[in-house]
C-alpha cells in the first residue's frame, strides 16, 4: 500500500541513516521498525480484553435518573438553540 506519512526530523534522519548503514531501501527499514516496535508494544496474545466494571450510580436521594436525562435534554436543546442563533448572525 502507498501512503503518505510526515515524518519529525529526528525520526527522517535515523531511518536515512539506518538504511545506509545497512544497505537497505528506506521503505523497508520504516516498515521493519514499525514492525518491531507494535511488536513490543502489543505482543499477540497479550492484550486483554477491556472489561469495564460496573458501579452504583450513587444519586443523591432528590435525584433520579429521569432527572438526569431531562437535564441533558435540556442542555442538548440550549446548545442547539445557541448554535441556530449564530447561524442566523451569520447569515445576517
Amino acid at each position: 500500500m502507498r501512503t503518505t506519512v510526515d515524518l519529525d526530523g529526528d525520526v527522517e534522519k535515523f531511518l536515512r541513516e539506518k538504511a545506509l548503514r545497512t544497505n537497505r531501501p528506506l521503505n523497508r527499514v520504516l516498515n521493519e521498525t514499525l514492525r518491531s516496535a507494535i511488536a513490543v508494544a502489543a505482543p499477540a496474545g497479550v492484550l486483554k480484553p477491556f472489561v469495564m466494571k460496573a458501579r452504583p450510580m450513587s444519586l443523591r436521594e432528590r435525584h433520579t435518573p429521569l432527572e438526569s436525562s431531562k437535564l441533558s435534554d435540556d442542555l442538548e436543546a440550549a446548545a442547539f438553540l445557541d448554535s441556530t442563533r449564530r447561524l442566523k448572525a451569520r447569515e445576517k
